[in-house]
């Protein structure tokens, strides 16, 4: 199957730069797959997403839309003719029209353009709102509303710019369940741009993770969190430790406990942090080192106390 998006050597730059925003990236996005470009604030995220759109000319490399060339050295096909959908940060709806009107917006002479505004409004879950304004709808309800927008044209690609930025954390956690739903319901490859990790680990098929205008690892979310290719993007993605040896040690990797086995060590509890459904410690070795464990449940010990601690098996080591 041809694959939904290709990015050969793709750099870009602002004028009077003195380096690249976007330095020869090359990503693949399969046909139905979401993928998540996750990186640090100044990254290159939103300029890359910008250049895959059309709204900012690539400075080299080739750019193919479903097996057709939307940018090279000789093409640069405009937005409006390259099928993407955009899903905005702050959904950016057209405050005087309804709901239904806004989702209708890109569909133009559309031959049925009732039935798919309302086939949109339903997958989203906001049927009982086409007559609304968009200065009637809470946060949620405006996203939604948005992605309707973007999916109704039936976009090659659809693109989604930190979506959740600006909601409350209980809301973003629910809406970007259900976002990932309706786009595996409408069987549409997307890529999603935001620096949240939890939600790129949590919604994506594959994570990108992108510093500084390159991307410093692609793989599934398991692979770039349980086997980093670098030390930055190992800390990038949570908390952990890397020892002398080059094992990342995680918090969920190092238990607590009061008995010692063989293969354990002792050490005092320098910091404590209660999370609610859990307790994040800091430990600190005799030689130093420190290490992060997460514990379910309330605090057991307290600053100062000594413990015995216990590495999983297997930890990862850095090249």
């Amino acid at each position: 199957m041809t694959p939904a998006l290709v990015l050969k050597d793709v750099s870009a730059a602002y004028r009077n730069s003195a380096r690249p925003v976007v330095d020869n990236v090359n990503l693949q996005l399969e046909t139905g797959e979401l993928l998540a470009i996750l990186g640090p604030s100044g990254c290159g995220k939103t300029t890359l997403l910008r250049v895959i759109s059309g709204l900012m000319a690539a400075s080299g490399g080739t750019i193919e839309l479903g097996g057709t060339t939307v940018f090279s050295a000789s093409t640069n096909i405009p937005p409006e003719r390259r099928r993407i959908g955009l899903v905005p940060q702050d959904a950016a709806l057209f405050p005087h029209l309804s709901v239904a009107q806004n989702v209708a917006f890109g569909l133009g002479k559309h031959p049925n353009k009732a039935a798919r505004v309302a086939e949109m409004l339903e997958l989203v879950d906001v049927a009982g709102l086409a007559d609304r304004k968009p200065a009637q709808l809470s946060g949620g309800q405006a996203q939604r509303v948005a992605l309707a927008r973007a999916l109704a044209p039936n976009p090659a690609l659809v693109l989604l710019d930190e979506p959740f930025a600006a909601l409350d954390a209980a809301l973003r956690t629910r809406l970007r369940t259900d976002i990932a739903d309706i786009l595996a319901a409408a069987d549409a490859s997307a890529i999603l741009v935001t620096h949240d990790q939890d939600e790129a680990l949590s919604m994506a098929h594959r994570v990108a993770v992108m510093n500084g205008g390159v991307i410093a690892q692609c793989g599934t979310p398991s692979e770039v969190y349980n086997a980093p290719a670098s030390e930055w993007v190992a800390h990038f993605l949570g908390t952990c430790t890397v020892l002398d040896d080059g094992a990342v040690v995680r918090p969920e990797q190092v238990s607590l406990r009061s008995a010692t086995e063989p293969g354990d060590f002792t050490a005092t509890i320098r910091s404590i942090e209660f999370l609610g459904h859990s307790t994040m410690y800091v430990v600190e070795r005799g030689d130093g080192v420190r290490l992060s464990s997460r514990c379910l449940g309330a605090p057991r010990w307290q600053p100062g106390e000594t413990v015995t601690v216990r590495l999983s098996p297997g930890l990862h080591r850095l090249g």
